[in-house]
């Protein structure tokens, strides 16, 4: 059932026989947590390596999701971590097992030994937001490893906080790893933007509009256009929308709602009345109090950012507080 011509289409490495011999490969010990928080802790019995185990049972597998994670484990064979050392990193993929009901995937725990991980979700939750340089940090490293993935033509489709681990290690800073990587596909790079992926990927409150649409296949009278890895930078964009405001930027309990209704229809209603500012304290920009844009990694970097200091030193008017005071205060 599980052999190169069967169900799994090959992307079992390797073929149990029963469900109980998994026992003699790896020992199970507790749930991760964090953005591994599917998966279990697993000591491989003959190195004493500890891995993430996440198990799919194949009786919940629907056609299209089984498709799903035979390109996603396709794409991650094919993903290494970015030679940029700021970069976030990628778990390595260890191994994929089918048993006869479950198809098991083993791949390594990010975050060095000894240290105390978190998901970035729970960490924006702690503090409210993060503060801008942090977030920064965070963001650069997840450009970078993005790019990465897209430099060899792999869309990752599922880039939201839950599953992005971040922790500080001893010298300061922080480390960021991508950890879901169960959406990911190679894209057609012949097609003009590598606009060959379909359906639907993710969460759709970080989904981009043309990957959303996917909602409403089955009710739309032509399937919708297939969209290229460009959308893994709308889920960026939210994703730092989160971190500097600590909540999202569209209200989408209504729209879902709306979405989940038999006779729902993809429409682009206008609303009613203007959305409310998200931070009403913060002021308006001012035309002539414009601040430098500031690298968004380390000073070695800064070459790489062209015409990005204003030609004259802006004033502010007396008795005008200065935005970054202002913003400060």
């Amino acid at each position: 059932m599980y052999g190169a011509n069967g169900m799994l289409g090959g992307v079992a490495d390797v073929v149990l026989p029963t469900e109980n011999a998994l026992r003699d490969l790896y020992e199970r010990k507790r749930p991760l947590a964090g953005a591994h928080s599917r998966s279990v802790e697993a000591r491989h019995i003959e190195t004493g390596i500890t891995f993430a185990l996440r198990e799919f049972h194949m009786a919940e597998l629907t056609t299209t999701r089984l498709a799903q994670l035979r390109a996603a484990v396709t794409a991650w064979r094919k993903l290494d971590n970015p030679a940029d050392e700021e970069a976030a990193r990628f778990p390595r993929l260890h191994e994929v097992l089918a048993s006869p009901t479950r198809l098991h995937v083993v791949c390594e725990i990010s975050g060095p030994p000894g240290c105390c991980p978190v998901d970035l979700h729970t960490l924006i939750e702690q503090r409210g937001r993060l503060a801008e340089a942090d977030a920064r940090q965070i963001y650069a490293r997840l450009v970078l490893a993005v790019k990465a993935a897209h430099d060899v033509g792999i869309a990752l489709r599922s880039i939201k906080p839950e599953t992005i681990q971040v922790w500080q290690p001893p010298a300061g800073g922080w480390e960021v790893a991508l950890c879901d990587l169960f959406c990911a596909a190679t894209v057609d790079e012949t097609e003009e933007d590598g606009n060959s992926l379909r359906g639907l990927c993710g969460t759709p409150e970080f989904c981009a509009p043309e990957v959303v649409l996917f909602f409403w296949a089955d009710r739309m009278a032509q399937p919708p256009p297939a969209y290229g890895p460009m959308a893994d930078i709308w889920a960026l964009g939210i994703c730092l929308h989160v971190m500097l405001c600590g909540c999202l930027p569209f209200d989408t309990s209504q729209a879902i709602a709306a979405a989940a209704a038999p006779s729902a229809r993809p429409t682009h209603p206008t609303p009613p009345t203007p959305s409310p500012p998200l931070r009403p304290s913060l002021p308006l920009p001012s035309p002539t109090d414009s601040l430098p844009v500031r690298p968004l990694c380390s000073p070695r970097r800064t070459c790489c950012v062209k015409s990005m200091q204003p030609t004259s030193t802006s004033t502010t008017p007396a008795g005008q507080k200065s935005r970054r005071t202002a913003v400060s205060s």
